[in-house]
């Protein structure tokens, strides 16, 4: 096991191995659906992440970066509800951890930009 999921997995010692199939889809809905509510104020790319990044996420396998991703983006919005001068923030963050995680969740540098709001 390389260092940085060491790490992670030190700090949240139970995020990822009691985490069922039933939990992380579960999960992901959540997630999608607060980005996509996020992205309500443009239709056009709203509709462009449900056909194309949301899509390529869901196709991922249940990984520690994904669970990462995805419970950083919960924690974050969970924090904008109490900070709403920083909410404009939450669809860029969220956007860009989902693009990168598409990209390379399973290297072992991947590191996501709300990984400190992680649960």
């Amino acid at each position: 096991m390389d260092d940085q999921f060491y790490l992670v997995e030190s700090i949240f010692p139970n995020l990822y191995t009691n985490m069922t199939q039933e939990e992380y889809l579960q999960l992901t809905d959540d997630v999608m659906d607060i980005i996509k509510k996020e992205l309500e104020i443009d239709p056009v790319f709203q509709k462009d992440f449900e056909d194309d990044l949301e899509e390529q996420f869901r196709k991922l396998p249940q990984h520690e970066n994904t669970i990462l991703v995805l419970t950083g983006i919960r924690g974050f919005a969970d924090y904008c509800e109490t900070n709403q001068s920083i909410k404009p923030y939450l669809s860029n963050h969220a956007i860009h951890d989902v693009i990168e995680c598409i990209r390379h969740y399973n290297e072992a540098w991947f590191s996501p930009r709300l990984k400190m709001f992680a649960e």
